[in-house]
C-alpha cells in the first residue's frame, strides 16, 4: 500500500545458559509527506554541527550508521526557546492584542484573530494566527494552553518577545513571561552509535545535531518523513 513506512526489527541473546529474543514484528506507518532524504555526512569531533534535513518539513524513522570503525559519534538535540499563552477568560479578550516578536495581532472579526465560543477554540485561533504572521516562531496548542517555541534553536531565541495589550480593564490571558526562555546552545545527545554501530529509531524533533567523540566520523543516515 502507498503512502505508508513499514520496518521490523530482531534481537537474539546467547550467552551460556542465558538466552533471550525479542521480535518488534511488522510496523506500520501512514507516511503524510512524500519526502526522504539518503546521504552521508561528515561529522566533525570539535563542536555538534546539524543534519542536514535538506526539504524535510517533518522527520519520523530513520536509519542512522556509524561507517567509521574507531570512533562513536552522538546523535541529539539543541534546546529551542519556548514560551507559554494561557487563556483564562476568552469572553474578555475583545479587540485584545497579542504581541509576539514585534508583530501585534488584533482580536476581532476583520482583524488578525477572534475570539472562539471557549477557552480552548479561542486558544487554536490564536495559535493560528501566530504561525500565520510571525515566522520565527511555531505555536502548538494543547486545551487553552499556546506553547511557543522559537524556530531558530538556540540562546538567540531568548531575546523572542511577548507581550499583551488589554483593551479594557479585565485580564483574559496570562503570559510565561516578557520573552521566551530556555534556549540553550548546549548539545543535549540522545543516541551513541559505536564504531559501524546502525540504529533504527522513529525521531521526533526537527532539531538534530551530530558530534563525533574523538576523531571526524562518517554518518550515513536515511529519514522518512512522518
Amino acid at each position: 500500500m502507498s503512502g505508508e513506512i513499514k520496518y521490523n526489527f530482531s534481537v537474539k541473546y546467547a550467552n551460556g545458559k542465558l538466552k533471550n529474543s525479542t521480535d518488534s514484528g511488522n510496523v506500520c506507518i501512514d507516511q503524510a509527506e512524500a519526502k526522504m532524504i539518503s546521504t552521508v555526512q561528515t561529522i566533525g569531533f570539535l563542536e555538534h554541527e546539524a543534519l542536514c534535513l535538506c526539504d524535510l518539513s517533518s522527520v519520523g524513522v530513520s536509519t542512522l550508521c556509524n561507517l567509521d570503525n574507531t570512533n562513536s559519534v552522538n546523535i541529539g538535540t539543541v534546546a529551542p526557546a519556548s514560551g507559554t499563552i494561557t487563556i483564562d477568560d476568552y469572553s474578555v479578550l475583545l479587540l485584545d492584542t497579542v504581541t509576539i516578536s514585534g508583530t501585534p495581532l488584533l482580536e476581532g472579526d476583520g482583524n488578525d484573530w477572534i475570539i472562539g465560543f471557549d477557552n480552548d477554540s479561542t486558544a487554536a485561533n490564536l495559535a493560528t494566527a501566530i504561525n500565520s504572521n510571525e515566522p520565527t516562531v511555531i505555536a502548538s496548542v494543547v486545551s487553552n494552553v499556546i506553547t511557543i517555541r522559537a524556530v531558530a534553536v538556540g540562546v538567540v531565541g531568548n531575546s523572542i518577545t511577548m507581550a499583551y495589550t488589554d483593551s479594557g480593564s479585565e485580564i483574559g490571558l496570562t503570559l510565561s513571561g516578557a520573552t521566551l526562555t530556555g534556549g540553550s546552545d548546549t548539545f543535549i545527545p540522545f543516541i551513541k552509535l559505536k564504531p559501524l554501530e546502525t540504529y533504527i529509531v522513529r525521531l521526533g524533533t526537527m532539531n538534530l545535531y551530530a558530534l563525533a567523540e574523538t576523531a571526524d566520523v562518517d554518518l550515513q543516515f536515511t529519514i522518512y518523513a512522518d
